[in-house]
């Protein structure tokens, strides 16, 4: 898994990605009743800067795959990144996590009560995940749901 995340996102391989939101859409997602009443998915977001260097969000296939396992809108106007951070894999938790300089923002608008499935590429400690969320948790009574390509432990 640490191989093909890695050939997604330094390799240009962005196949992967929506390999991996077949995968999980049609084998997990679909069967289980948490992520039964999505109504959007929205990914997390890519500075323009390194989606420009890149040429894709590699999370953008894998939530545009299980959008359609879940019959669910899928939004990447939501939240942007505006901040151009490092890779977070060369932070430590406390530099991860400090909310006051969360690169996250809410620039959409979505309706009252909406369940959101967020999706990332891998999880470490759950930080990007958590800014994210917090986010999202400014639309009234919003339902927050995750989903990730992989773990790393």
């Amino acid at each position: 898994m640490q191989q093909m995340i890695h050939q997604l996102k330094y390799r240009k391989k962005e196949e992967i990605s929506n390999f991996l939101g077949n995968w999980l859409g049609g084998q997990e997602l679909k069967e289980n009743n948490l992520f039964k009443n999505v109504d959007i998915v929205v990914p997390v977001p890519v500075h323009p800067k390194r989606l420009k260097k890149r040429g894709y969000n590699q999370v953008s296939g894998f939530g545009n795959e299980l959008s359609k396992f879940l019959n669910a809108s899928y939004r990447d106007d939501i939240l942007v990144k505006t901040k151009n951070t490092i890779n977070q894999a060369r932070l430590n938790q406390t530099q991860r996590s400090d909310e006051t300089n969360s690169p996250y923002q809410l620039v959409g608008s979505l309706p009252q009560g909406t369940h959101v499935l967020i999706v990332d590429d891998v999880i470490t400690t759950g930080t990007t995940i958590v800014l994210c969320a917090r986010e999202l948790l400014k639309i009234p009574d919003v339902k927050i749901s995750m989903a990730t390509m992989a773990i790393s432990v």
